[in-house]
């Protein structure tokens, strides 16, 4: 069961990926993975979600320079580019 899952919510992970682009697509997962396989609060798992792909972004995009797929979200990041950069 537990891999079913997994495994089910990894492939809607990476076509989601293409379409909402991986930081919103990864918000969702780990809303969801989070939700189904701990005992977290809300809460926790709310501010995890988010924290997350936040920290992500500012990683690759910012320290790293190397951009990821960002699907239909991309006009979203101008903004935060227009700062970066």
């Amino acid at each position: 069961k537990y891999v079913f899952v997994t495994a089910g919510s990894l492939i809607v992970l990476v076509f989601a990926i293409g379409f909402l682009g991986i930081y919103f697509s990864l918000v969702f997962f780990l809303a969801f993975y989070l939700r189904y396989f701990s005992d977290k609060s809300k809460l926790f798992i709310s501010i995890f979600s988010i924290i997350t792909p936040v920290l992500t972004f500012l990683f690759f995009e910012w320290l790293l320079q190397i951009p990821l797929p960002q699907g239909v979200s991309e006009p979203l990041f101008y903004p935060v580019y227009d700062f970066m950069y």
